[in-house]
């Protein structure tokens, strides 16, 4: 792949990602404050799942919307991360989960073929949403859900942005959300921006 156009910067945008994170499992594999575990959970709550679905989990650092999924009886779970090392640390703590090293934009699952994707505190880290999307609504079924979402609410991204060394899209407003939705089969279903949570659910339409 070049290094120039829009494919060599999302090459190297992932990149930055993949060491930041391969050096950052540790930091990320720890319990979780009760409050966030409370979130992670109204997060998953929101894709209303149901026993025998299968469920991706995009940006799945060490797994910690795993066990909340779990809880809902899936019959599959799979995981998509750009970082090795995170991958790993999921495979010994969730040996069961499928695991995938990719960027969500290519992950080669068969069309049709999810109930429900997440893609949670990790939207802002995407570096070409519309690809991303369009992929998803290709593997996603028809009535399928898409959930956006972080438990500390759009203001942490801003905060963020100042100390890491890839680019951190700020997560989008309502009117964004639809604006990006709009050249996909995808229908907002529901939109909540709290300071302290974000969750943005679309479904997958039949066109």
């Amino acid at each position: 792949m070049s290094g120039r156009g829009p494919d060599g910067r999302r090459l190297r945008h992932n990149l930055k990602q993949r060491r930041t994170f391969d050096q950052a499992v540790d930091f990320f594999d720890q319990p979780l404050p009760h409050e966030i575990v409370g979130r992670l959970g109204e997060i998953v709550a929101a894709a209303g799942l149901q026993p025998g679905q299968v469920v991706l989990d995009v940006g799945s650092g060490t797994g910690a919307l795993i066990p909340l999924i779990e809880a809902y009886r899936p019959a599959r779970i799979i995981a998509c991360d750009l970082s090795p090392n995170m991958l790993a640390r999921l495979a010994e703590r969730h040996p069961r989960v499928e695991r995938h090293l990719a960027d969500v934009a290519d992950l080669d699952l068969a069309p049709a073929s999810l109930d429900a994707a997440f893609m949670n505190a990790m939207f802002s880290n995407v570096a070409d949403k519309p690809a991303a999307l369009r992929n998803l609504a290709r593997m996603l079924r028809p009535g399928g859900r898409l959930i956006v979402s972080h438990p500390e609410g759009r203001d942490f991204i801003r905060k963020l942005q100042r100390h890491v060394d890839f680019r951190l899209d700020p997560l989008p407003d309502q009117a964004e959300w639809r604006v990006l939705l709009a050249p996909f089969p995808f229908e907002p279903v529901y939109f909540l921006d709290d300071p302290s949570q974000y969750i943005a659910v679309a479904r997958r339409t039949a066109g």
